[in-house]
C-alpha cells in the first residue's frame, strides 16, 4: 500500500512477486473498508476508512500474488460492528481459505460470537492504543476473554503509548 497524504491506497495492479511464495502462503493480517453508506463507520473513528479495500479486491490480489489464504482483521474503526466482517466472509463457498478476527466487547451478544464463529472467525483483538479510541476497560476485556475461551478463540492484545 502507498501513502498519499492520510489515506492509503491498495496497488491496484498486483503481480506475482520473485520468487514466488511457498504453496499454501496465507496473508496473515488485512482489513476491508467498503461503502460507508452500507457499512458506516462508528462514531468519530480514529482514521478515515480506505477507499475501495473490498473483499474482492483482496482476494483479487491474494490470486496476483500467489497467497492462498488469508486472515481478515476486523478494523478499529467499525469498533464492534461485525456486519462487513460477516459479510465477506459469509459469502464464501470455501470457508476455509479466509479466518477473521473481531473485536469482542460487551455489547456483542452470546448468539453473535456464534455467528462470528460459523463464519470462520477465531480469534479476538483488543486494542488499547490510545488513538483509537475503543476504550476498554479491564473488567470488560476479563469478560470477553472467558467468552472467547468457550470458543477456543485466540486473543490479541496491543498497547502502544
Amino acid at each position: 500500500m502507498a501513502t498519499t497524504g492520510h489515506k492509503y491506497q491498495w496497488d491496484k495492479q498486483p503481480r506475482m512477486p520473485v520468487p514466488s511464495p511457498p504453496a499454501g502462503s496465507c496473508d496473515c493480517q488485512f482489513h476491508l473498508y467498503e461503502d460507508p453508506a452500507k457499512f458506516p463507520p462508528r462514531a468519530n473513528p480514529p482514521y478515515p476508512p480506505i477507499e475501495s479495500a473490498t473483499f474482492t479486491e483482496a482476494q483479487r490480489m491474494h490470486t496476483a500474488i500467489g497467497f492462498d489464504r488469508g486472515v481478515i482483521v476486523h478494523s478499529a474503526i467499525y469498533g464492534s460492528d461485525h456486519r462487513l466482517l460477516l459479510h465477506a466472509l459469509e459469502s464464501l463457498n470455501d470457508r476455509e481459505r479466509y479466518r477473521g478476527i473481531g473485536i469482542v466487547d460487551d455489547p456483542v451478544s452470546d448468539k453473535e460470537l456464534e455467528r462470528l464463529h460459523a463464519a470462520g472467525v477465531r480469534g479476538a483483538r483488543f486494542n488499547f492504543v490510545r488513538f483509537l479510541t475503543l476504550d476498554q476497560r479491564e473488567a470488560e476485556v476479563r469478560r470477553s476473554m472467558a467468552r472467547l475461551r468457550e470458543l477456543g478463540w485466540h486473543a490479541l492484545a496491543r498497547e502502544w503509548r
